[in-house]
Parts: structure tokens; C-alpha cells; sequence
């Protein structure tokens, strides 16, 4: 009774609070009564309720963020108990992005603390901290427990036993702890969490996972990274939210070769530079050699080119016209060094030996069935040579990091993405009536072709396939190595079915700049661990 006299104090019509029926009434989710009336669930066993209990009761997210949202508006207000734990370390936030951020405002008062009042035992309410008050400052952020909360399900024990057993998380796992943890976010803070919830929950997981940690960046980047400059936010923990967003009622951005190429402004040249330059153009245009009269022109042209290709746009096609020799493997590599790359220009050749076993090891970590779903089932990898696991590892790179075969079809998988990256074709094929088979609107370049006999780890030829030519070289490495620095030097985009193959030799193994996405990190992270083991 003495509920029910506070409830009228507002003056206006009064529901029924004298049963479970009414509460569920006011709160939306009057389907529940039956489902309570099923467990017992009485008013008063109501209040005793506990999230973990109604998180198992109610299995429909939407529902039962209603009835959390009610229930502890009701029961809680004063006595909330918050899943936030006290922790060594905090995340900073800026107080103007807790203003900016209209879903922050019901929950701010639980969890942010104005610097400015570090003795203050209550918080003070959100319209307080929200007035201006310069110079901007910093708020502290309580850690989520992300163990904690795993430990509270018997998937989330099994994961925990997977981590600890493994080091490193396969794909299964991977999903389902994000499932977990994504849940957890939703059930205490919304559909739409605020950057500095989502970045404590990403922040947790490699404090108590320290082997997750990813070596670049902030270290949880690939569980969620904050979006910035019309940048969207990625990482597993936000493409989760999108998702379940999504089926409750991307287009992210991705690195390539084309927008980290170097734009920059040339500098402006004098009359008589201009001259030189086009004079030189005309003679390459005529000759072919002496070899180091055409490696000099080339290279005082470089810019030139460089300026026609990233700035102006100039098709490959029309650039061949004026420099002929552009596609000579030798000038392919020069431009790459003269656009300011040569400190990465020998780093996949230096590094590759060293990471092909930790490859093939991640692949066994990753999904035991590997070598059958590679077509290789009776592969014994512990008797390979060096030269046999350099090839197997960059297969395997199109199988870790490849994407799905298109409509989401996953047989033949690996098959497609090889395709993108290395069309393995019989040692028998006419070279020159396959090139004349490639159809640029169907094909795109540049990729690789290795001939192979019955031995598919050890090519006979490699050659870099590109405006429907081909570049022999000597080795498969070193043709991958020319695959790549062509995506710079002509300001090529990756093809999507193999991005993340080439992000990966860019941002691990050449170690250039990129934005790297989380399937990428999370592979760097392992390597990296192993790697500083083995030293």
C-alpha cells in the first residue's frame, strides 16, 4: 500500500500495481506475464531479481532490455549495484563527449566524476557537468570486467579455458565472447553505448587477456577503435552492435595502396625542368637501352609520373605510351624506392623466413582442418623445406585473411581468394594464350600466376600478372614482393576478395602506415607473441 501512495502522489491515473500484471503493463512488455506466472514470479520475488537471472528468463534482447529498463527504475535507483568494477587504471574522456552524447545522459551520473572535485564522495548530476566550464576536462571511466562477465555463463568458462589453454582466440570463440560481452553491453546500457563504455569493455579484455593485445595502437583496436574525422567506429564489440541493431527493427571505410599512396603537391618546376622532363620522356618513349641510360631517365621522370598517376589520375594505358619501360620489373622497384618506401623495400624478403612457421602454426590454431580445406590433407608440414613453407605460408595467407566466396557460400572458398591473389595453373599452360583469356571487367590486377606441377609448393614460374602482361621473376617471393609495391607505384586499389592479405604485408610485414582491420590485428598479435618467445 504504501507503493501504491507513492505512485499517486504525481496526481495523474494510477495502474494497478497491486500485481505483477501491472508492473509489466506500465514497463511494455505485458507479454511476460504468463512467462512470470510460470517461474512464480510474485511481487515479492520481483525486487529480488538480479540481471543474470532475467538475462537467462528472457532471452529476446529487446524485451528485456524493456523490463531492465523498467525494473530498475523501479527497484534500483537508489541501491543500483553497477557492473563496473574499481580498477587500477582508467580511461580518460573528454566531458564535452559526454554532453555530445545524448545516450549518455540517463547513465552518466553512475559512472563519471568531474576531475575538478577528487574528494567529492556523491557525483554530481549530468546538467552540472555538462555547463561549460574552460579549460576542457577529463573524466575517469571505471574498467569493466570483461572476465567477470564471461565467468557468469557456462560458454563464457569455456571460453576463459580456451584463452588460458591457447593463447589466442579461433573464430568460433572469437564470435561467441563478443556475443557474450556485446550482450552484456546491451542488457546495462542500450542498443547505442556510449564510445567510453564500449572503449572500458575493449580496454578489459586485454588487461585480463594480456595476450590478445595487438602491439600497434591503443592494443585493443581491434576490438573496438573510436571513430574520428567521418571515419565510422570499428572493431568486433561495434560490428556486433551494428548487427544486432540491424536485426532488431558499412560502409567502413577501408585502407588500400590507392590512399596511402602519397598525394602530395609536387613542387613546382621551372620552365627549363618541364623541358628536360619531356625530352627525356621522348626518348624513352624511342629506346630501350643502354639499360643505365634508361634507369637514369626513369628515375629523374619518377616524379613525373608519380604526379601524372596519384594527382592527375592518368590511366595506366596512357602512361605505358609515354614510358614503355614502366612495367620492367626493375622500374617498378625503383619508383617504389624513390617514393620514399626504401626503408620498407627488402622487408618481406628479410622477414618472411622467420614468420612462415609461426603462419603455419596460426592456421593449426586457428582451424585444425586446414590442410583439407586447403586440397593439401596429406600434408606433413614438419618435413617441408624452407622454400616449401615460404610458398605454403603465403597460401595460407589467403586462406586466414581471404574473404567469403560471393552470396556468403563458403565451399570453395580458398579456392576463390587464391584466384585474387596466386592463380595456381599447370606447369603446361600457354602463357600467352592466358593472358589473352583475362577479361580486365571480370579479372582484376594486379595478381599472380605460378605454374605448377604435382608439387604445388614449389612453382616453376612466377609472374606478376598486370594490364594483361606478364613480369616474370625469379622466385614466388620475390614476385609477391613486385605485386605489391605495383598497388603503390601505379595507385592501385586492393581487389576486396584478398584486402586483408595485402593490408597484412602492408601493415606487418613492410610495416607501412595503414589502418588495419581487426582480422588482420588480431593474426599481428599473435605473431608478435610468438615471435618475442622465440627471442
Amino acid at each position: 500500500m504504501e507503493l501504491l501512495e507513492d505512485l499517486a502522489e504525481g496526481g495523474s491515473p494510477i495502474p494497478d500495481y497491486s500485481s505483477i500484471h501491472g508492473f509489466l503493463r506500465k514497463w511494455g512488455v505485458e507479454q511476460l506475464l504468463g512467462l512470470f506466472e510460470e517461474h512464480k514470479i510474485d511481487l515479492e520475488v520481483l525486487p529480488l531479481l538480479d540481471e543474470q537471472t532475467v538475462t537467462e528468463l528472457i532471452p529476446q534482447i529487446g524485451v528485456r532490455m524493456k523490463f531492465l529498463n523498467g525494473w530498475r527504475r523501479e527497484f534500483q535507483q537508489d541501491k543500483q549495484e553497477p557492473t563496473l568494477r574499481h580498477a587500477d587504471s582508467f580511461s580518460t574522456l573528454d566531458i564535452d563527449e559526454v554532453c555530445n552524447t545524448s545516450t549518455c545522459t540517463s547513465r552518466s551520473t553512475s559512472i563519471v566524476m568531474p576531475c575538478s572535485r577528487p574528494d567529492t564522495g556523491s557525483v554530481s548530476s549530468m546538467s552540472s557537468v555538462c555547463t561549460p566550464q574552460p579549460p576542457k576536462k577529463k573524466c575517469r571511466v571505471q574498467a569493466i570486467d570483461a572476465r567477470a562477465i564471461l565467468q557468469t555463463t557456462v560458454a563464457g568458462r569455456d571460453i576463459i579455458t580456451h584463452l588460458e589453454k591457447n593463447k589466442c582466440l579461433t573464430k568460433t570463440y572469437r564470435c561467441k565472447m563478443t556475443a557474450l560481452l556485446v550482450g552484456h553491453l546491451i542488457d546495462n546500457y542500450g542498443l547505442k553505448p556510449c564510445a567510453y563504455e564500449k572503449q572500458a569493455l575493449a580496454e578489459s579484455i586485454i588487461r585480463d587477456f594480456p595476450f590478445l593485445k595487438d602491439p600497434e595502437g591503443t592494443g585493443y583496436d581491434a576490438w573496438y577503435t573510436k571513430g574520428a574525422a567521418k571515419r565510422p567506429a570499428t572493431g568486433y564489440l561495434e560490428e556486433r552492435l551494428r548487427y544486432v541493431r540491424k536485426t532488431m527493427l558499412k560502409v567502413e571505410t577501408s585502407p588500400s595502396a590507392e590512399s596511402l599512396s602519397s598525394d602530395k603537391d609536387s613542387p613546382e618546376r621551372s620552365q627549363d625542368e618541364e623541358e628536360d622532363i619531356a625530352g627525356m620522356t621522348s626518348w624513352l618513349q624511342e629506346n630501350s637501352e643502354p639499360e643505365h641510360k634508361v634507369r637514369d631517365y626513369m628515375a629523374k621522370t619518377a616524379g613525373h609520373r608519380q604526379q601524372l598517376i596519384h594527382q592527375k589520375k592518368v590511366p595506366l594505358a596512357e602512361i605505358l605510351q609515354q614510358y614503355p619501360r614502366i612495367l620492367d620489373a626493375a622500374m617498378i622497384l625503383q619508383d617504389f624506392d624513390l617514393g620514399c618506401y626504401s626503408d620498407a623495400a627488402d622487408k618481406l624478403l628479410e622477414k618472411w623466413g622467420q614468420l612462415s612457421d609461426h603462419i603455419i602454426l596460426y592456421a593449426s590454431v586457428m582451424n585444425s582442418a586446414w590442410k583439407e580445406l586447403i586440397g593439401m590433407p596429406h600434408l606433413d608440414s614438419s618435413i617441408l623445406s624452407a622454400e616449401e613453407k615460404s610458398h605454403l605460408a603465403l597460401y595460407l595467407l589467403a586462406f586466414l585473411l581471404g574473404g567469403r566466396a560471393r552470396g556468403g557460400r563458403r565451399g570453395g572458398r580458398f579456392a576463390i581468394n587464391m584466384e585474387s591473389f596466386i592463380d595456381l595453373q599447370p606447369a603446361v599452360t600457354n602463357v600467352a594464350e592466358y593472358l589473352n583469356s583475362i577479361k580486365s571487367s571480370e579479372r582484376p590486377q594486379p595478381y599472380i600466376l605460378a605454374l605448377v606441377t604435382t608439387n604445388r609448393l614449389l612453382p616453376t614460374q612466377s609472374f606478376l600478372i598486370i594490364e594483361r602482361k606478364a613480369i616474370e621473376m625469379p622466385s614466388l617471393l620475390k614476385t609477391v614482393d613486385l605485386a605489391f609495391k605495383s598497388h603503390y607505384v601505379f595507385n592501385v586499389t586492393y581487389q576486396p576478395q584478398v584486402q586483408n592479405v595485402w593490408d597484412f604485408l602492408q601493415c606487418v610485414v613492410y610495416e607501412l602506415p595503414g589502418l588495419a582491420r581487426p582480422i588482420v590485428r588480431d593474426m599481428r598479435a599473435f605473431l608478435r607473441r610468438q615471435l618475442s618467445t622465440q627471442a
